[in-house]
């Protein structure tokens, strides 16, 4: 009997979380929301109960069933289960700390907005560059496009040759 409660309320869980999940992507699509603020508090909302639906049944059933199943008592389970949960989220903090601490090269302030448009040409990467293509309509225009496509390549070439020098030099300085 204990069984098919658990699978029945795995159930009953899901299908309420994706109920929940259907109700708020229609809210979405089919109001207009101007408030930006409600918009992202019910988006915070939703990922928080899927995230503590996935907890409970993780917690309670996974995590204090092997405590019970290696000989523990339920109160012992319970309390070694969470016991280590909270261990987890400490070890998540501390490791996320470290990085922060070794990656982060300025403040949170120094982080600037993208302005790059994907129709403007990047000039920090100039090979990354698409570029459209002529359309030739004799041999004279193919040999120029050809021509002018070669000189492009050339330029392309000794600007990473530059890019190159620099970043190796940035290597030994380093």
């Amino acid at each position: 009997m204990g069984e098919h409660s658990s699978v029945a309320l795995g159930f009953l869980l899901s299908s309420a979380a994706g109920a929940c999940t259907c109700l708020g992507s229609a809210g979405a699509l089919c109001l207009k929301l101007e408030n930006k603020l409600f918009f992202a508090a019910s988006m915070g909302a939703s990922a928080g109960v899927m995230i503590f639906i996935s907890l409970v049944e993780i917690l309670t059933i996974k995590s204090v069933g092997g405590f019970a199943h290696a000989g523990y008592t339920s109160a012992e389970s319970l309390r070694y289960a969470i016991l280590a949960f909270f261990a987890g989220a400490l070890l998540c903090h501390v490791i996320d700390y470290v990085v922060t601490l070794t990656m982060r090269s300025g403040s949170p302030d120094d982080i600037q907005p993208a302005i790059a448009s994907p129709l403007e040409p990047n000039t920090d990467f100039p090979l990354v560059q698409l570029e459209p293509l002529p359309v030739h309509s004799s041999e004279d225009d193919m040999e120029a496009g050809r021509n002018q496509s070669a000189e492009e390549a050339r330029v392309k070439n000794v600007l990473l040759d530059e890019d190159i020098k620099k970043a190796e030099e940035l290597l030994r300085m380093g």
